[in-house]
């Protein structure tokens, strides 16, 4: 059969298949694709790119505000929370990111309310304790969430702070 003897129909369908094909495809490349990966237990999940997110809100924030969910009275889940934000903060500083924390309990923030801080409002980070044992990270903020056992975890806390490293590291 030559191409003159197939019907217009038939050829003007099969370009426009290949047109919706091609046009999938390229919005497709667009937009970018989510993350959702699992990094030595601690679940990543991202709307875009991790790490070019991350390396957004570290660069456009100065400082990088931190906020701590806590608990009332000296609780065990108080530690584990301010020890993994200091891991965190201090290898950020060590990149010359600068990155100040306060605190909250029950959803009044209360502790180190000063300038650096925005006087304890607009976190880039939160970590609180929860099950999802991650980070969540949208173009405008990161929310970390675990157990106790998830901060208590020295594999846990290098992932993190590497994480952050990573992102505050300019190339």
């Amino acid at each position: 059969m030559k191409l003159s003897e197939i019907p217009i129909e038939t050829i003007l369908l099969g370009l426009l298949a290949v047109g919706v094909f091609a046009a999938v495809f390229f919005f497709s490349a667009l937009f970018p694709k989510p993350t959702d990966a699992t990094l030595q237990g601690v679940h990543v999940v991202a709307t875009g790119n991790a790490q070019e997110q991350l390396r957004g809100i570290l660069s456009r924030n100065n400082p990088v505000v931190f906020e701590l969910q806590l608990f009332q009275g000296n609780s065990s889940k108080n530690t584990a929370l301010s020890i993994a934000s200091a891991q965190i903060v201090s290898n950020l500083v060590h990149r010359n990111v600068n990155a100040s924390v306060f605190g909250s309990i029950d959803g009044n923030a209360s502790i180190n309310c000063v300038a650096e801080t925005n006087f304890c409002s607009g976190a880039d980070v939160t970590l609180r304790i929860g099950s999802f044992n991650g980070m969540r990270i949208t173009d405008d903020r990161v929310d970390i969430e675990g157990t106790e056992d998830f901060y208590n975890d020295p594999q846990t806390l290098e992932v993190l702070s590497g994480v952050f490293g990573l992102a505050a590291n300019k190339g």
